[in-house]
């Protein structure tokens, strides 16, 4: 049993040596297959492209071709877009694919110097402005973070004294100056000058237009990364998730514009790393969202799952986050001294302090303590020398800076000096003034009488004034008058409205009671007189009550409610209400729709609204049919519901006038000119509308909109 164990061991032993070749060899099948599929699709494009009939398809076709090529091919299939799109007038098309190549190729000046050059071919626009600041904006990135310690020193040397003493121009050039300031402080993100330099950077990219993706997309990268480096989690958080609102905004607009082959899983990966490494700030379910979009972009994204392979950092993040300290333990001592860490080797250390002190691997501890102080203490070394470099910058940029002063204050002296001049040159001309006001005095002789009539003026103006008053006054009490009329004739119209229901109501009632308490002979030809009489104290209640809900909207006092309702059940039951109406020989039907189509409207309000033209529509039936029938529209986010009929039918020029107040085309016909008018009222307070449709002639077609969203 004990050789079984043993041998079981070695084993054991043996396979974690061939672990990683086994892992190397799955990467490689993985970036294999990946390149014959990204090779197969560039081939179908490029024979698309061959075939293209339009500029518009040939520059979709090639953003696809760059988005598939390999980053060698990639700035030529570029450079080909731009002049297509030139040639075609796409300029914001060229512009985008310009951004694209900068940052590709940030590192060539000469190709950067290209780029500029065929940007400053275009006309002057908004969009050129952005590109143009965008490449000034790469040179800086390329000439400051690659140079050497005393290229930056000389640069910040520079761009301090330019920061300090230019005054306040265009937003553009003042981005480019604070950019190359803050990649020259980027060694120092727990620093407050270099805290100060990229607060202000954050209020300028503020300021920019909702357009300018690019410019604050470069800036928000700088910003969450040196907020993160500076352990400020809550503004590396937000300057994250404003990042991954960008990146949703051009999906959308890449699949607008038919660019299918563009992803940002790399830059998401990149985002989702830096959040899960914010951990204290975020909430568990922050974290396991995150954790989980990570795993998914390693499970589709070649470039992602080789960054993790190499070192697993959304793994080792969340498992410190989830307290899971052996899991950490194995996870970073397999990547610590990977070089793709080595800026973050010093944060990963104090991780494995703090997960081998939880779980008491002393093991551990005595191997990583050595290191992490080593570590500490050059990283120390370091930056006390570079943070003496930047303040001795700092202090001769202040030097500078009290010369100025001193120069300032000797030209202050010679203003002086000047002044006491100009003093005595006052004081000549003021004895030349005092001759002048004597010839002044006897010319204000001459102004009293111009003074008196003024005075006269100013009375007759003071009269006019005190008319104008009492002509407001009087004005006030007839507004007053006017406000007591209208709320009288308010009050008489509900009091109406409440008194002749409830006589009508027993109209209706004891008719129908005479109607059944005869014989049966008789019932008949009663009941006839009976419907009669039911219909017109229906008609007059119709228009007590047009006449009540009209004082509402009016006033202003009638409630909507609108919820999310299935239209079809409402305009069942509008049928189902009007269809006793109908003349003889008139057909009512209702053509259906989808039964799952929801509206948001009031349900009482909608179903006035739809019982009123089907009685209207019955009312000038005398044959035919009348139906009601309802599509959607995808485009204005609305359904539409057409009340049709094959009655007299409304000319064009009377197809607003009928929803006026009180008109009636024909002047014999039941009702007072209010249903029309009130039905649009309350569509319109629905977000809807009514309207005529004017091309339709076998009669009358309204057409009701209400919103679907």
């Amino acid at each position: 049993m004990t050789a079984d164990i043993n041998t079981l061991s070695v084993t054991s032993h043996h396979m974690k040596r061939y672990i990683p070749l086994i892992l190397l060899l799955i990467t490689s099948l993985h970036a294999l297959a990946d390149m014959a599929d990204s090779s197969g699709r560039r081939q179908q494009q490029e024979q698309l492209l061959a075939e293209a009939s339009s500029p518009a398809d040939s520059t979709r076709i090639l953003f696809n071709i760059f988005d598939l090529a390999h980053s060698q091919a990639k700035t030529a299939t570029g450079l080909k877009l731009v002049d297509v799109s030139k040639r075609s007038k796409q300029e914001a098309v060229a512009f985008d694919m310009i951004r694209n190549l900068a940052n590709l190729n940030m590192r060539s000046d000469s190709l950067l110097d290209i780029l500029m050059k065929r940007t400053m071919e275009f006309p002057a626009s908004s969009d050129r402005k952005q590109t143009v600041t965008f490449i000034r904006l790469m040179k800086n990135q390329a000439r400051l973070k690659f140079s050497d310690e005393q290229e930056k020193l000389n640069a910040l040397h520079e761009l301090l004294r330019h920061a300090e003493d230019s005054p306040k121009g265009d937003i553009y050039d003042q981005l480019v100056l604070l950019h190359a300031l803050c990649i020259c402080l980027n060694e120092y993100p727990e620093d407050d000058i270099s805290k100060g330099y990229v607060e202000r950077v954050n209020r300028l990219v503020e300021k920019l237009p909702e357009s300018d993706y690019a410019l604050r997309n470069l800036f928000y990268v700088n910003a969450a990364i040196a907020y993160t480096r500076a352990g400020e989690h809550t503004k590396a958080i937000l300057f994250d998730h404003k990042l991954l609102e960008i990146i949703s905004q051009l999906e959308n607009r890449n699949r607008q514009n038919g660019r299918e082959f563009k992803n940002y899983d790399s830059n998401l990966y990149v985002i989702y790393t830096r959040l899960l490494s914010n951990y204290p700030g975020l909430t568990d379910g922050e974290v396991e969202e995150y954790y989980k979009k990570c795993l998914e972009i390693i499970e589709r994204d070649p470039r992602a799952r080789q960054t993790n392979e190499k070192a697993p950092l959304p793994s080792i993040y969340y498992s410190m986050y989830k307290k899971n300290y052996p899991w950490a333990l194995a996870l970073l001592n397999g990547c610590i001294d990977a070089d793709i860490v080595k800026d973050k080797r010093i944060k990963l250390m104090r991780m494995m302090i703090e997960a081998a002190t939880a779980i008491n691997d002393s093991s551990t501890l005595n191997n990583i303590y050595p290191r992490y102080i080593n570590a500490l203490e050059d990283y120390i070394h370091s930056r006390i020398q570079e943070k003496y470099r930047v303040l001795q910058v700092i202090y001769d940029v202040r030097e500078m800076q009290a010369e100025n002063l001193r120069l300032i204050d000797e030209h202050q002296r010679e203003l002086k000096r000047r002044w006491r001049t100009t003093t005595l040159l006052c004081t000549m001309i003021m004895v030349v003034l005092l001759a002048s006001v004597i010839v002044l005095f006897r010319m204000n002789r001459r102004t009293r009488g111009l003074v008196a009539s003024l005075a006269e003026s100013n009375r007759d103006l003071e009269e006019e004034r005190k008319n104008l008053l009492n002509a407001r006054n009087e004005i006030a009490r007839s507004r007053d008058q006017a406000e007591k009329a209208n709320q009288m004739k308010t009050d008489f119209i509900n009091n109406m409205s409440h008194e002749v229901k409830a006589p009508l109501q027993a109209l209706r009632e004891y008719s129908y009671l005479i109607a059944e308490s005869t014989d049966d002979h008789k019932k008949k030809y009663l009941m006839q007189f009976a419907d009669l009489l039911m219909l017109n104290s229906e008609l007059v209640e119709t228009i007590v009550n047009d006449v009540l809900q009209l004082a509402e909207l009016h006033n202003s006092t009638i409630k909507i409610n609108t919820e999310p309702l299935y239209l079809k059940p409402i305009c069942e039951a509008a049928i189902d209400t009007v269809k006793h109406r109908l003349q003889p020989g008139v057909t009512l039907k209702f053509t259906g729709g989808d039964s799952n189509l929801l509206v948001y409207a009031d349900r009482h309000r909608l179903m006035q609204i739809l019982i009123n033209l089907l009685t209207n529509a019955s009312k000038f039936t005398h044959d035919g049919s009348i139906s009601l029938s309802f599509e959607t529209s995808k485009e204005a986010a609305a359904a539409k519901i057409y009340v049709t009929d094959t009655g007299i039918g409304i000319t064009p020029h009377n197809s607003e006038r009928i929803f006026e107040r009180f008109v009636k085309i024909n002047p014999d016909s039941q009702g007072v000119g209010l249903g029309l008018t009130i039905s649009r009222m309350l569509a319109r307070l629905m977000n809807g509308d009514i309207t005529l449709d004017t091309s339709y002639t076998g009669g009358a077609r309204f057409v009701v909109t209400v919103p679907t969203e």
